[in-house]
């Protein structure tokens, strides 16, 4: 596999860990897509950056899902890493967020067969009850890998989705509607590995 990792911010506090971690993937490519109204500033890291405009201005980490405007902006974003992607000589995607630190264990595991679909359990609180007593395993977040057969097959429908909200959810049933109309397809899933979420400035791992 030659991978390409991307990641649409946003919020960027925790990038730097995030870009120690992905490099223990050797991603062929690197990229940070970053919404110019709404990205913090970004740190000086040896990444692709692919700048986009959604016009709505960030308020603060806080209220960065406030009317869910960060949803349209993560959409864009995505679609934005996949066109680079699917130009690219890489073979396969990954989106990962700012605030996931990936284990070592969920690295190999990664690394250790080829997928067309792959999705990582994550440990989130409900943003609309976000108390870390309430933290589950959630699947169809915005951290997932994709071959290019299935990521050029979804970038269309993705560019169609008039209301992106949830973001994670529609991206997800738009990569299944795809992704199980291959006739040969590999899936992936990666949980219970150690896997860290940055919730309310807390790191939680599961």
């Amino acid at each position: 596999m030659r991978l390409y990792v991307g990641v649409t911010v946003g919020g960027t506090r925790y990038l730097t860990e995030w870009f120690n971690t992905i490099k223990k993937l050797n991603p062929l490519e690197i990229a940070v897509a970053r919404d110019l109204s709404r990205s913090e500033p970004i740190p000086d890291l040896p990444v692709r950056l692919i700048d986009y405009d959604t016009h709505k201005p960030w308020e603060s980490y806080e209220k960065r899902h406030l009317g869910w405007v960060s949803d349209e902006s993560i959409l864009l974003g995505i679609i934005k890493l996949l066109e680079d992607f699917v130009k690219s000589n890489c073979t396969h995607f990954l989106h990962i967020d700012s605030d996931i630190i990936l284990s070592d264990k969920a690295i190999e595991m990664t690394l250790s067969e080829e997928w067309d679909y792959l999705q990582y359990g994550i440990p989130v609180v409900p943003r609309e009850e976000p108390d870390l007593k309430n933290v589950m395993m959630f699947w169809d977040s915005t951290n997932f890998g994709l071959s290019k057969t299935v990521a050029t097959l979804i970038l269309e429908p993705l560019k169609k989705i008039e209301n992106p909200y949830p973001v994670d959810i529609n991206i997800h049933q738009t990569i299944r509607e795809r992704f199980e109309k291959l006739k040969s397809k590999k899936y992936l899933s990666i949980y219970n590995v150690g896997i860290s979420h940055y919730i309310s400035g807390v790191k939680v791992t599961l």
